[in-house]
């Protein structure tokens, strides 16, 4: 997997020049779920956007929900359904098998806040900021 690696364009500004693995949480992340409801979910357009653009750019993009991790139940179908009609790209979906906890230590965890509020800039979506 390549990591993060910058490049600075023409503006000055910087860009992902390596092709990286993304790995995006849903519920909280990409839409805005009241606990378990996940029928009712809903998406999160300007984070979806980045989302895409990354996908665009040629990064792989992975969704990991936790969706039934504890109960079993099998929420992929309804899960692909809600990304088809938010319109995510994405690569590869996963449900059920994260395992479901409260606290993630990882050292290369970034909270979802951190991420995209440094990186959505709604007066140009063409670069991505570090």
């Amino acid at each position: 997997m390549g990591g993060l690696a910058f490049g600075v364009g023409l503006d000055g500004r910087r860009r992902l020049e390596r092709m990286s693995v993304f790995v995006f949480d849903l519920d909280g992340t990409l839409c805005d779920t009241n606990g378990s409801d996940y029928p009712n979910a809903q998406s999160r357009p300007e984070r979806i956007a980045f989302v895409n653009r990354l996908y665009n750019e040629g990064h792989r993009v992975v969704i990991d929900s936790a969706r039934g991790s504890t109960t079993g139940k099998d929420w992929s179908a309804l899960t692909l359904r809600q990304l088809r009609e938010w319109g995510v790209r994405f690569h590869e979906c996963r449900t059920g098998v994260k395992f479901s906890g409260d606290v993630y230590i990882d050292d290369k965890a970034m909270t979802d806040d951190a991420f995209f509020s440094r990186r959505c800039h709604p007066k140009d979506s063409s670069t991505v900021d570090s």
